[in-house]
């Protein structure tokens, strides 16, 4: 989980400050062994899409002890804290979109505006081609209710990540309009009403405590 870590170059307009983001959601077999749990695949073929909002936020957790991080929520709340145990009154906010705050240095759950930012093939340093193609692709190929789970099936986007465009994530911010908690972004298909045609958005969705999916990691920072 953190050998493939892609760097995301901030667009200021967008993206406040630079990032790096999983290239791959979080596998089975990575899942349960941070929870100390046997490996369901030893392969390390499948990622995990059954996993809770809180056992996500518990797994950025463990890692950052892994990894000798500070923590980076209080999992009490859901809420995002800083190197000192200190709870982040908000997220910063800029013309509308959120970021993170400099002040979570461990490994987490990325935002939405980042996840969207990272879906739609978006890095200064990277960006080529169209996320709208590999979607319709997909569209045509399966339902995206079903969500493929099987990492060597993944459609890439045009930045290296697998899995973005055909799954829904789970994602967290400091925002607390609808909750802290149980927070996903998912893709969602409509019809243009000037000429009919298929497109596609982003949607963020407040679910229940026991719905489950998957998820991917984000840091601020580089790791060893």
């Amino acid at each position: 989980m953190c050998e493939n870590l892609i760097f995301i170059k901030k667009d200021d307009k967008v993206i406040k400050s630079d990032f790096m983001i999983a290239q791959y959601p979080v596998t089975i077999k990575e899942f349960q062994e941070m929870f100390e749990k046997q490996a369901g695949d030893p392969e390390n073929a499948k990622y995990i899409k059954e996993s809770t909002w809180m056992e996500a936020i518990k797994y950025c957790n463990l890692l950052n002890i892994k990894k000798e991080l500070p923590l980076s929520y209080d999992e009490n709340t859901g809420e995002l804290i800083d190197e000192n145990g200190e709870r982040i009154e908000e997220i910063l906010e800029i013309e509308g979109f959120r970021f993170p705050s400099s002040r979570v240095k461990g490994f987490r759950l990325p935002t939405s505006e980042e996840w969207e930012y990272v879906a739609k093939g978006r890095s200064l340093e990277r960006q080529t081609g169209s996320y709208l193609k590999i979607l319709q692709e997909i569209y045509t190929d399966w339902n995206i209710d079903t969500r493929c789970s099987e990492i060597e099936k993944m459609k890439s986007n045009t930045i290296g990540l697998f899995g973005i465009l055909e799954n829904r994530e789970w994602y967290s911010d400091n925002k607390n309009l609808e909750g802290l908690k149980n927070k996903m972004c998912l893709w969602e298909e409509y019809i243009c009403n000037y000429n009919n045609d298929l497109s596609y958005q982003v949607i963020r969705k407040i679910s229940n405590d026991t719905e489950l999916t998957g998820f991917r990691v984000t840091v601020g920072q580089k790791t060893r």
